[in-house]
């Protein structure tokens, strides 16, 4: 089933975000670069204030990421952009006091 296929109506803003995030990360991930719909989904979530969602996102990005050891330079730099360590650097290891 192709991700297009979802009618969602257009005052659940949240469900549509969210299926741009997925669709985007889905057609990435299949060799279709749809990084830009990526970012516009954090961006239009940190826009509505929602910082835990995209942190959220983009830690669900970087498990995608590893658990598929799948490699993809313009996921390295949405995931830098919004704060994350790329797959491609060693995270670094931050103490809190």
């Amino acid at each position: 089933m192709d991700l297009c296929d979802f009618d969602i109506q257009e005052e659940f803003l949240f469900e549509r975000t969210m299926y741009k995030f997925v669709a985007g990360e889905t057609y990435t991930i299949t060799n279709t670069n749809r990084i830009k719909a990526i970012d516009d989904a954090l961006n239009i979530f940190q826009a509505a204030g929602s910082t835990h969602q995209v942190n959220r996102l983009v830690d669900h990005i970087k498990l995608v990421v590893k658990a598929n050891q799948f490699h993809n330079d313009d996921f390295d730099a949405l995931i830098e952009k919004w704060g994350g360590t790329p797959s491609t650097k060693t995270p670094t290891t931050t103490t809190v006091s």
